[in-house]
Parts: structure tokens; C-alpha cells; sequence
């Protein structure tokens, strides 16, 4: 009995140190052989060249290294950094930036709620590329679908392509309005030379528009 006592009390202490502790979980990805990874505390890093399933952490920042293909990588508090030739299903992170280099193929969305979106020259994402509260800056990317923002400002350069629409949110609550007010900085949208948005411009609120003489848009729609 005493040993029997004596096992549960090891089970229970591992099990507590492996839930508080920096602990990697490695577990099948549904419906795949690919192992997936999963974190409590601390950073997650991919070393190149690797195949992965899912990936999702809680407090620490994910980072693929060149040549990774990895699934679906999701973050509550850390940033995701992907590096050459990297390539994942889709990036969700809460609070968090995320930052692709170049040559990085994402085939779904890229997402943050609180953190800037930074895509360099010759990636691909296949989705929408969206943040609430954060900037997005496109240098030579590509995207398949919309790009939006809730209280960021958005900055396309070097050929980059949108071919969905380009999105500034409103303002949905009397606390953001005042608080937009109270800064009295509006979100800036710069549309540089040979970049394309092959979607329309829709704007729920003021920004400061630039748009170069060499870009091509859609309309703009002003909806405030």
C-alpha cells in the first residue's frame, strides 16, 4: 500500500513540474505522423530543415529556422519568427509581433490581436494577414487575400501585392474612441512606388492616406 502511495505521489509531482515548469510536450498531430510541440514556459525553436506538426506555446516566443515546415503554430503570450524558406499551414498569436523573412510561405492566415506583422521580400501568405492592435509593414510580400488592422498603421513597399482588399477597422467601443481621441494620432496607411492592391481600400475610420503616384488600387471606400 505505502508503495502504492509512494508511485501516486511521483506520478502527481512530475505531472505538477511538467504543467508549472519549461516543459515541451511532443505529442502526434491529429490526423498526421508528424510530431506536434507544445509549451507552458519559454521558447520553442525549430532547428532548420525539420518537419513538425502543430506548435503552440503559452509564454515563450516560437522561432522556425530556414528549410522548417511545420502545421498550425499558435502563441498566447510570445512572438513567432520565421526564417528562410520556412513554411507553415497558419500563424495565430495573442499578444505577440510576428515576423516572417524572406522566401517564407504561409498557406493560411497570419494573425495577432496585440503585436506588428512584418513579411519580407519574396514570402507568400495564402490567407488574410490581420492585427487589431498593431502595425503591418509588407517589403516585397505577397498576399492572397485581405490585409486589415484595428488601431495600426499599414506600410507597403517594394513591389508588395495585396490581392484581397486593404482594411482599417473602426473604432467598436466608446473606450477606444476616446482613447484615439485623447492621442490624437491617427493610423497612417503608405502605399509606395510599384506596390499593388488589387482589392478596394476600405477605411471604418481617419487615417493619413499616401498613396504614390506608381502604386495601383482599388477604390477607396470611406465608411465613417
Amino acid at each position: 500500500m505505502n508503495s502504492v502511495n509512494h508511485t501516486i505521489r511521483m506520478g502527481t509531482s512530475v505531472l505538477l513540474g511538467m504543467i508549472l515548469g519549461s516543459y515541451v510536450f511532443i505529442s502526434n498531430a491529429e490526423g498526421s505522423d508528424l510530431n506536434s510541440l507544445s509549451r507552458i514556459n519559454g521558447r520553442i525553436e525549430v532547428e532548420s530543415n525539420q518537419n513538425i506538426g502543430n506548435i503552440s506555446a503559452i509564454n515563450g516566443r516560437v522561432t522556425l529556422h530556414s528549410g522548417v515546415k511545420a502545421q498550425h503554430i499558435d502563441t498566447i503570450n510570445g512572438s513567432i519568427n520565421a526564417l528562410g524558406e520556412a513554411e507553415a499551414l497558419s500563424l495565430k498569436t495573442i499578444n505577440g509581433a510576428i515576423t516572417l523573412d524572406s522566401n517564407i510561405t504561409i498557406h493560411g492566415d497570419v494573425r495577432t490581436i496585440n503585436g506588428n506583422i512584418n513579411i519580407a521580400a519574396n514570402s507568400l501568405v495564402n490567407g488574410e494577414v490581420r492585427t487589431v492592435n498593431g502595425d503591418i509593414t509588407l517589403r516585397g510580400a505577397t498576399i492572397a487575400h485581405d490585409l486589415q488592422t484595428g488601431n495600426g498603421s499599414i506600410f507597403l513597399a517594394e513591389h508588395s501585392t495585396v490581392y484581397g482588399d486593404l482594411i482599417v477597422e473602426g473604432h467598436h467601443s466608446l473606450f477606444t474612441q476616446v482613447l484615439n481621441f485623447a492621442n490624437k494620432q491617427k493610423p497612417a496607411i503608405h502605399i509606395g512606388a510599384d506596390t499593388v492592391v488589387k482589392g478596394d481600400i476600405h477605411l471604418h475610420q481617419e487615417v493619413e492616406l499616401f498613396v504614390h503616384e506608381a502604386a495601383t488600387i482599388g477604390k477607396i471606400y470611406y465608411h465613417y
